[in-house]
């Protein structure tokens, strides 16, 4: 399941992460109303009667509909028609509606004990210190490690698939070689070529050595363990003990001494045991490369 999560597991924990998103709303929605009225502190007082935000508290008042603009900038009206207020007299009388507005246009300094933001370290420490006790930190900090997981999953799923690939190439081309190998040598036992035979009996020896290699690395794994000893064996079997040989055409008799009369037979005979041993062998190889979806008849 890198390349892959990491692009894969990254979608995983943004759909996680949803309903974070979608349960925030539901969560603000939980805050008391009366948190939201609470009295403004000295801070925020400050903040809305200078001068710079006076304006802006009148604005919001007028939208809340809690007074009118009065004529001169910076002034209310409680009611239409009505002298005109100053904001310090406005509070003193409403200080409930003076609040509501001046907690719109300074959020953070009218925010109440306990939930205001702070400056400085003890703001971001507070912050990170408390990430457990909210649902979404957890709903975010599951989406993190099942991404990670699924993203580490469909990591080594690729790398088994390339190692399953390269085996099974090794596989193909090493019983290709032997073919070859066998081959050759037939043609030269056949033709009785006896300065070539040497090299073509080393060649055989040595493709049956990579062969057999590459089947005994098939066997490990356990699907396959008896379908590539018995492939061994039809390459490594020798005579018994009475010089006879017991083994199949392409064992390690093979290159014994041909007897005149008998190397026509024998040619047939190895070259149809290796047709059958090439046959037997992509069909492993293709086992190995595509595990799930090619499985050997037991023998």
């Amino acid at each position: 399941m890198g390349g892959c999560l990491g692009r894969n597991g990254a979608i995983v924990a943004l759909v996680l992460g949803v309903p974070t998103i979608l349960a925030a709303p539901a969560l603000a929605s939980t805050v008391p109303a009366s948190a939201a009225l609470a009295s403004t502190d000295d801070g925020g007082v400050s903040y809305c009667l200078s001068a710079p935000h006076r304006e802006e508290v009148v604005a919001v008042a007028a939208v809340l509909g809690s007074v009118d603009e009065g004529d001169t900038p910076g002034t209310v009206r409680r009611v239409p028609g009505g002298v005109d207020l100053s904001l310090e007299a406005w509070r003193a009388v409403d200080g409930v509606a003076f609040d509501r507005a001046c907690a719109a246009v300074a959020p953070a300094a009218t925010a109440a004990p306990g939930t205001a933001a702070t400056s400085g370290t003890d703001s971001g420490a507070g912050a990170s210190s408390d990430w457990w006790r909210s649902a979404s930190g957890w709903f975010a900090l599951t989406g993190v490690v099942i991404g990670a997981v699924l993203s580490s999953l469909f990591t080594s799923g690729r790398e088994a698939r390339a190692r399953r690939r390269t085996q099974a190439a090794a596989l193909r081309a090493a019983v290709r070689e032997f073919h070859l190998a066998v081959s050759v040598y037939v043609e030269v036992r056949r033709e009785r070529r006896v300065e070539q035979q040497f090299s073509a009996e080393r060649d055989i020896h040595s493709s049956r050595s990579a062969l057999l290699t590459q089947l005994a690395q098939a066997a490990v794994e356990r699907r396959n363990t008896e379908y590539a000893q018995r492939l061994s064996g039809e390459l490594d079997s020798r005579p018994d003990s009475g010089g006879q040989s017991t083994s199949r055409p392409l064992g390690v008799p093979l290159t014994a001494e041909w007897a005149p009369d008998e190397a026509a037979a024998k040619a047939t005979k190895v070259e149809k045991a290796l047709n059958h041993l090439v046959d037997d062998v992509m069909t492993l190889a293709l086992a190995v490369e595509q595990p799930f979806r090619h499985r050997l008849k037991r023998t």
